[in-house]
Order: structure tokens, then sequence, then C-alpha cells
């Protein structure tokens, strides 16, 4: 997705609650606003994994509280614009699980009239059930999955990964 994004992550410090303009620029809509078409939410810097090339090295055990998840929602729905996007990333987001799936149920009962939401996720799918499968599905998320290979091939990078 190019264009216009706000990025929503797990805070460093617990007193902190970041959601922050990522990419954007003016657009269409009311005077000083920007139109925002999407929202990257980081809920958790924690991975199931330990790919020591995976970007994500902090490993931390950092997750996005309710406050700001609902905080970076709400950004979304003042958007200018009738389609926002909202896309899952983590570490691995799965790990998340319940605070995403809190995030569509508040979206299902909170969306304003008009207002379209379409959903993504990135993860390695190692978390995946039938009935997170399910979910996504029902709701069209579109489901990015991240492998690198086959297994002589990852063993190269870290024997296991």
């Amino acid at each position: 997705m190019t264009g216009n994004l706000v990025a929503a992550c797990a805070p460093a410090r617990p007193d902190h609650n970041l959601v922050a303009p990522v990419g954007t620029r003016q657009g269409r809509g009311a005077p000083g606003r920007r139109a925002i078409r999407g929202v990257i939410l980081i809920v958790t810097a924690q991975c199931n994994l330990r790919c020591r090339y995976c970007y994500q090295n902090a490993r931390t055990s950092r997750r996005m509280r309710w406050p700001v998840l609902k905080a970076a929602i709400e950004r979304a729905f003042q958007a200018t614009t009738s389609e926002i996007k909202l896309i899952f990333i983590g570490g691995e987001p799965l790990l998340a699980w319940p605070a995403i799936r809190r995030s569509i149920q508040y979206i299902d009962a909170h969306a304003p009239a008009g207002k379209h939401v379409r959903y993504a996720i990135s993860t390695n799918g190692l978390l995946l059930s039938d009935e997170i499968a399910d979910f996504l599905e029902a709701r069209d998320f579109e489901v990015q999955l991240s492998f690198d290979g086959i297994a002589a091939a990852q063993d190269l990078r870290k024997k296991g990964t």
C-alpha cells in the first residue's frame, strides 16, 4: 500500500502512547488534515521464532496496550477517506491474537457509517489455527505469510529456523 499511513506501536516505556503519522502528505479533505488511508499496528515486538537475520531483532516482550490500539483505531475513523486499511504486524502479530480480535470486534461495533475498513496481517503462519483462519477469512483479511524457502536454505542462515 502506498500513500498515507499512520503507525502505532507498542511503546518503549509504559507511560508513552505512540500513534504517529508515517509518510503522510497533505491530501484532499478538510483544510490542514492529512488524508490517511492506512494504519500500521505493531501489536507486539515478540516473535515465536529466533531468526538471527530478522529485522525484528530486539526480541522484547513489548505489546501494544488496549488504550493505544483503541486510539489508533479512533484515529483511523477520523480519516477523511471512506476506506481505511488496518495492517497488523509485529514481531509475530498472532502472539497478540486477543488484542487483534478485540480490535476487530470494536471496529464492528463502532465504525462510523460509510467507513469501510479493510484488514491485512503479516505472519509467519505458525500460530494459525482453524479458528483464527476462519475469523480472518470471514473479515476478508489480506494475509501475508512470511517464509524464506526450503529447510536447507533456512539452515544456511540458522539451523532450525
